[in-house]
């Protein structure tokens, strides 16, 4: 064999030694590319993946806080409604016992109440106090009462019904009817079931 064949020979096992070497290590980079895109890939996947869930998080806590303020909101509507409605109640009720009040039939209510307090209780030496419209028939009045009484006018009395008090024994007893219409309306807002 001569040389130029050999030197051919040689520079084709090289060449082929060379282009074995060339795919190996260029399919070495081609794995170390994909092997770090995949890690780089990975990783933005996590990042991304990171970031909705905390976007997520952020947006259930703020719908939570509107669901929230929403629902006091609307309690807080309901019940400026239902304090409303109760107050146009007793407004209306209000109005009716004053009617009653400037009404005839009124001196007899006031008259068979002291006479029912008066046998009930049996206190004497108590003042009652009673409205100015009431003081006007102050001997009827007095009659109703079977025991030995002070009346005194009280002006402050406006719906009409009396106040039997005994400083000296700690007694009193408001039985206007503006106390018991007050009254009422505890009861009335515990048990009307009025719901909106």
């Amino acid at each position: 064999m001569d040389q130029s064949t050999k030197l051919k020979k040689f520079e084709a096992a090289v060449l082929s030694e060379i282009n074995v070497k060339t795919e190996l290590i260029t399919s070495e980079a081609q794995a170390f590319k994909l092997s770090e895109l995949e890690k780089n890939n990975d990783e933005q996947l996590l990042n991304a993946y990171t970031t909705i869930q905390k976007k997520s998080q952020e947006i259930k806590k703020k719908l939570k806080s509107e669901v929230a303020k929403f629902g006091l909101d609307s309690k807080r509507a309901v019940l400026v409604k239902r304090n409303e409605i109760t107050q146009n109640i007793f407004d209306d009720v209000t109005a009716r016992l004053l009617e009653f009040y400037n009404s005839s039939d009124y001196d007899a209510y006031l008259l068979s109440k002291l006479q029912k307090f008066s046998t009930s209780y049996k206190l004497s030496d108590v003042t009652i106090m009673i409205g100015e419209k009431d003081y006007k028939n102050i001997e009827t009045i007095a009659s109703a009462y079977s025991l030995p009484c002070t009346f005194i006018e009280d002006k402050s009395i406006k719906l009409g019904g009396f106040i039997v008090q005994n400083a000296q024994q700690g007694l009193y007893f408001d039985e206007t009817l503006k106390t018991i219409l007050a009254d009422q309306r505890e009861y009335f807002i515990l048990n009307s079931n009025l719901f909106l």
